[in-house]
C-alpha cells in the first residue's frame, strides 16, 4: 500500500430565507496525496476536489420538517494505481471515483421529548468502471478497449428512529 496524506477542508452556512425555510449551503476541498517506489524511482501523486453541497428545510409546522439535500462525493486512488497502472492491466492511469447523493424527506419529534424519527428518501449514484482480466476486476474509468462501465443508481427508502 502507498504511504498517503489526506486533507480536507469545509466550510458550510445555514441561512435562513424565510420564517420556516432556510437555505445549506456548503464546500468541501479534499486534497490527497501518496507515494510509491518502485526501486529505486519514487513517484509522487496528488488529488484534488472541491465537493458541494446544497439542501433545505422547510418547516411544515412545530413538530414536522421537510429536507432535501444534494451532496458530491470523491475517493482518490493511490500513486502506484497512476504510476505502475499496466501491472494491473490498464492502458491509462486510473482515476478517482466521483458520486453523488440527493436526499428528502421528513423529520419529526413526538411529545417534546428526544424522540426522532426521520423519513428519508435517498439516491445515491457512484460510477463504477470495471475492466476484466482473466479472474480479476480492476477499475479503470478511461480504458476502452475490454472496459464494461456500470452506473450504480438506486432510490432508497429508510426509516430510522431514535
Amino acid at each position: 500500500m502507498s504511504p498517503y496524506k489526506t486533507t480536507g477542508k469545509y466550510i458550510q452556512d445555514q441561512i435562513s430565507i424565510a420564517d420556516r425555510l432556510k437555505l445549506i449551503v456548503g464546500l468541501r476541498h479534499e486534497h490527497y496525496s501518496s507515494e510509491t517506489i518502485d526501486g529505486q524511482n519514487r513517484f509522487h501523486a496528488t488529488q484534488n476536489a472541491l465537493l458541494p453541497r446544497f439542501g433545505l428545510t422547510y418547516g411544515i409546522n412545530k413538530q414536522i420538517n421537510y429536507f432535501a439535500s444534494y451532496s458530491q462525493g470523491f475517493v482518490p486512488v493511490g500513486a502506484n494505481f497512476i504510476q505502475n497502472y499496466k501491472d494491473y492491466g490498464a492502458d491509462k492511469p486510473f482515476e478517482a471515483e466521483r458520486s453523488f447523493q440527493i436526499e428528502t424527506g421528513l423529520k419529526t419529534g413526538f411529545l417534546k421529548i428526544s424522540c426522532k424519527w426521520i423519513f428519508p428518501c435517498f439516491r445515491s449514484s457512484v460510477e463504477i468502471c470495471l475492466l476484466q482480466q482473466e479472474q480479476s476486476m480492476t477499475r479503470d474509468c478511461r480504458s476502452i478497449d475490454n472496459l464494461e462501465k456500470h452506473c450504480h443508481e438506486e432510490w432508497s427508502w429508510m426509516f430510522a428512529g431514535s
